[in-house]
């Protein structure tokens, strides 16, 4: 490909350029067109842009399209990694929510009602490191305290039976 008939051709008769482009440059792109389908490349623009630097009469256009195919790529990576970020993020919504309600639940049969604060403290939020320890030691003094109240609903009866 000559590029000083086409630096020159603007100047020139419009029908003389379309001829250019269509001598010159439409076999090119019919032969990169034929080639991706060939080939079924996974990033078809990306096979053009490649297979066009490599036809091309310029020194830096290989260099200037190599690092348009990095950036794209990298902007591909980039956005599907946002895209599971968000979703970690809607995930990790989710647990805590279930971890309150649960929390709650818990709070109501023991006939007391959590505060904001000691819900936060013990769901594990960064404000309140150790919340998970916490979670597990009122867990344990739950169990405790029901094994507790059973045995004294069992002496009582008993007390009611000897009298």
């Amino acid at each position: 490909m000559s590029t000083p008939d086409l630096e020159a051709a603007p100047s020139a008769d419009p029908g003389e350029y379309a001829r250019l482009l269509k001598e010159r440059v439409a076999p090119v792109l019919s032969e990169g067109l034929l080639l991706a389908l060939r080939d079924r490349p996974t990033d078809p623009p990306a096979y053009l842009a490649e297979f066009l630097a490599s036809k091309g009469s310029g020194v830096s256009a290989p260099a200037v399209v190599a690092a348009a195919l990095h950036e794209r790529q990298l902007s591909a990576e980039a956005s599907s990694l946002q895209a599971e970020l968000a979703a970690l993020d809607a995930q990790l919504l989710d647990a805590r929510a279930v971890a309150a309600a649960r929390l709650q639940a818990d709070a109501a049969s023991a006939s007391f009602e959590l505060l904001p604060s000691e819900l936060g403290r013990r769901l594990g939020e960064p404000s309140h490191a150790g919340g998970v320890d916490d979670m597990a030691h009122a867990a344990a003094c739950r169990h405790e305290t029901r094994r507790v109240e059973r045995l004294v609903r069992s002496l009582r009866a008993r007390m009611d039976e000897v009298r």
